[in-house]
């Protein structure tokens, strides 16, 4: 089973929003980009503050940039282009939302769940973008189903 066959699997069951997307999309992207932007210019003494290298505090920076972008773009980019870009963006997105809540807010599930509402919201932005892809885009992407005949 390959990583697309089980993306295709869960995506009818995310509901399609048709070009309401945006208003999802834009104020991810939105956010995503502002905290890239306020770890700009980037500093060892900011990521020593976390405890982290220099180098997986800049590593964050430009997947946040990056997603930020790429999730725009995605919604604008037609075809199989805009629907991939926009699922890694998703996917990073989710990524980096995870890696700060390890890092910044590491608490008991039941704490993060209450008090860090938008890093949820952002987590679940990214994970809704990186199943969902372009819902435009993504009917015309399903292969049709394969069923395999045992041989008699």
């Amino acid at each position: 089973m390959t990583i697309w066959h089980s993306i295709n699997k869960m995506t009818p069951k995310v509901p399609a929003i048709l070009p309401a997307h945006w208003l999802i999309r834009i104020p991810v992207a939105g956010i995503i980009l502002q905290q890239a932007a306020w770890k700009l210019p980037l500093s060892a003494g900011d990521a020593e503050v976390y405890g982290l290298p220099l180098f997986a505090w800049a590593l964050a920076t430009l997947g946040e940039l990056g997603a930020g972008i790429g999730l725009l773009l995605g919604g604008l980019l037609p075809g199989r282009v805009g629907d991939v870009l926009t699922r890694i963006s998703g996917a990073v997105i989710a990524i980096v939302v995870v890696g700060v809540l390890y890092v910044a807010y590491a608490a008991p599930l039941m704490d993060i769940l209450t008090l860090n509402q938008l890093q949820i919201m952002l987590l679940v932005g990214g994970l809704f973008f990186a199943l969902r892809g372009n819902e435009r885009f993504t009917p015309t992407m399903r292969r049709p189903r394969i069923t395999l005949q045992a041989a008699e």
